[in-house]
């Protein structure tokens, strides 16, 4: 036996490939398109906007997840979210009629049709749906607000 004599293992040198050509960056939506109307009837100011967002990734190998027949989980390899649209409305009703020039009511409505979608994500190059490191953040529901503005 040889005293004083140290050895190591030196680590084993592995290549891995990720099949992403011709697939889309995670998070990049094939299209987004979105557009604003508004309308002036006296002292009232009405709008509309609305928003599509197209399908999404969650990693750049464009993995799904896939369910067997009897619907257990066969493959968790990343996941794709659905295209989503929401639309906005509102409604101002001026008080210069009132002697106020700089004072309004507003009425605003967000995702009036209460849209459920994932508005971001995490993800990574091969982030997988069972992965302790992917979350998501849920868009948030119908909300309608009302406001007093005052200028002065």
């Amino acid at each position: 036996s040889v005293t004083g004599v140290q050895t190591c293992a030196l680590p084993i040198l592995t290549t891995n490939y990720l099949r992403t050509s011709g697939k889309r960056e995670r998070g990049a939506p094939k299209y987004l398109f979105g557009g604003r109307a508004q309308l002036t009837l006296g002292d009232f100011d009405f709008g509309a906007q609305a928003k599509r967002t197209s399908s999404r990734f969650l990693n750049d190998i464009n993995g799904v997840v896939q369910f067997n027949p009897d619907g257990t989980l066969a493959n968790a390899a990343g996941a794709k979210f659905k295209a989503y649209t929401v639309v906005d409305l509102d409604l101002r009703y001026s008080l210069a009629s009132a002697g106020l020039d700089k004072a309004f009511f507003q009425l605003n409505v967000s995702n009036l049709f209460d849209k459920f979608y994932v508005g971001s994500f995490s993800g990574g190059l091969d982030t997988s749906a069972a992965s302790s490191s992917a979350f998501v953040n849920f868009g948030a529901p119908r909300a309608i607000s009302g406001s007093f503005v005052v200028g002065f």
